[in-house]
């Protein structure tokens, strides 16, 4: 009988109790037998970490003192899986609720397609679960037929990695702290002329919109305001050269406006978002 490969999932803990309670109760379900749980427990107030570990004995906890930040945290439990000698690191957002048999599609669509170097499932809104309706991907639309689906780049929302990229790429950047992380593993894996893709038949309910802010609002907090426009221009300086920079850059503008059009709430932390672009125009890329 064919050992099935070996798959960490990583996901991290920062005063969700719940939602990680609720997570990790559905990856008991799951019908994948060669699989380990590492809960990376970011600072979380009142022993959180050890909570889950008393409810979840089989996880492996990493308990940190304070918030490192989504990168690093996760790059903590992607080392403890690659010394554990897994063949594939999983990448999950503790918001999430998993489908019984979306891990083995995803590990399916790896073991067949050696070019594919990272995939993500079928991410679907959690109060919409039987309805159908997807949040990352054909957002509004029903499931189409297709198993696989190419795109620019997958959402760190949930994301299985080969172990054959890990040594070659590296790990998630942490210059991003969060967000943009996901966009830039992905350009790197595609600078190495290997492929991403979604595998449909996986299924993962997720409980937040696409959208950062307040439970899928569209309002922005002033943390993700400096964030999400100091990263942008981080990975714009990275990978971009020339009049790719140039056109980029022209958009960011266009995209508050939108924003602020969108959901005039976000008015208030226009600051933030100037405040987060000096950040990345400057000579330190520390949050």
């Amino acid at each position: 009988m064919k050992i099935e490969p070996r798959v960490s999932i990583v996901t991290l803990n920062w005063n969700g109790l719940g939602d990680t309670i609720e997570c990790l109760e559905s990856l008991r379900r799951v019908d994948y037998g060669n699989f380990e749980t590492i809960v990376v427990d970011n600072g979380s107030r009142g022993g959180q970490g050890k909570k889950l570990k008393g409810l979840f004995p089989e996880i492996t906890l990493i308990q940190n003192k304070k918030n490192e930040g989504f990168c690093a945290a996760n790059n903590q439990g992607m080392r403890q899986a690659i010394e554990g000698q897994a063949d594939y690191v999983l990448l999950l957002n503790n918001d999430t609720v998993v489908k019984k048999d979306f891990l083995k599609f995803l590990v399916g669509c790896m073991e067949k397609e050696g070019r594919v170097w990272a995939c993500s499932p079928s991410i679907l809104h959690y109060k919409s679960a039987l309805l159908g309706i997807t949040a990352m991907v054909d957002k509004g639309k029903a499931l189409s037929k297709s198993s696989f689906r190419k795109l620019d780049f997958l959402t760190g929302c949930c994301m299985l990695i080969r172990k054959k990229a890990v040594e070659k790429i590296g790990f998630l950047d942490e210059d991003y702290f969060a967000y943009f992380e996901d966009l830039d593993y992905c350009h790197r894996i595609k600078e190495q002329n290997h492929e991403i893709k979604i595998v449909k038949e996986s299924i993962v309910w997720h409980k937040k919109s696409a959208s950062p802010g307040k439970a899928g609002s569209g309002e922005v907090s002033k943390s993700q305001a400096v964030l999400l426009s100091r990263n942008r221009v981080l990975f714009f300086k990275k990978h971009l050269t020339g009049f790719q920079k140039m056109a980029a850059f022209s958009t960011v503008l266009v995209g508050y406006i939108a924003l602020i059009a969108l959901n005039p709430k976000n008015i208030k932390v226009l600051p933030w978002y100037l405040k987060g672009l000096k950040q990345g125009f400057g000579k330190t890329t520390k949050f």
